[in-house]
């Protein structure tokens, strides 16, 4: 979670107890998944939810180049059922930054000690995922860090902490076993408190002001 009844009840002042939690719980997946949703871009999916190892699919784009969801750490990649080594046939970028959000194939076959069978080469200088659907398989766990960053919590607080408060026109109803809250609901509140600014830095591929670009 990126926020929890504690950490709401210190920022409103309030005391929220165990009676509050379906309520909270709703509310805090809704501003979770906005939130994901924010700082994810066309190229991946961005979440700071950490998540155990998986497997995720993508489709080959006939390029060097493949965009993937935020993966934190690798366990294995496949490119049609074939295995490939990590440094050997292929790097994953940014290159001194967690998380990755790129593979690349190695540019020159004859270093990467694959045989030409194995994957498709353009110009006989670099090797390309083959256009496919689904075809290539990575193995891993697919999360943006170990730690939730302390402005993602600080944000999930404030639109939870909306959301109760009423700095929204969200409508709460009499039984908190019957609230819902949309995604129309948070971008509203976040749009009013001008949440954005603070989710700059971890949208991928949003050039931040002083010039730094997270990808």
């Amino acid at each position: 979670m990126y926020t929890d009844r504690p950490t709401i009840n210190k920022y409103t002042g309030q005391n929220l107890d165990a009676s509050y939690d379906n309520f909270l719980n709703v509310a805090i997946k809704a501003v979770q998944d906005y939130i994901d949703s924010a700082c994810s871009s066309s190229g991946g999916y961005r979440t700071f939810e950490k998540s155990d190892v998986e497997t995720r699919k993508f489709d080959g784009n006939e390029g060097m180049d493949l965009e993937i969801d935020d993966l934190y750490s690798l366990t294995s990649l496949k490119v049609d059922g074939i295995a490939l080594i990590e440094n050997e046939d292929f790097f994953l970028y940014p290159a001194n930054d967690t998380p990755k959000t790129k593979i690349q194939l190695c540019q020159d076959y004859q270093a990467s000690g694959l045989n030409n069978s194995r994957m498709s080469v353009a110009g006989k200088s670099r090797y390309i995922f083959n256009r496919g659907q689904q075809n290539v398989e990575v193995t891993g766990k697919f999360y943006y860090d170990d730690e939730v960053p302390e402005t993602i919590k600080l944000v999930a607080t404030r639109l939870v902490a909306g959301l109760i408060t009423g700095n929204s026109d969200v409508k709460k109803s009499e039984s908190f076993d019957d609230y819902s809250v949309s995604y129309s609901d948070v971008e509203k509140l976040s749009n009013q408190l001008g949440i954005n600014d603070l989710l700059a830095p971890y949208m991928r591929g949003v050039k931040i002001k002083i010039g730094i670009l997270r990808v």
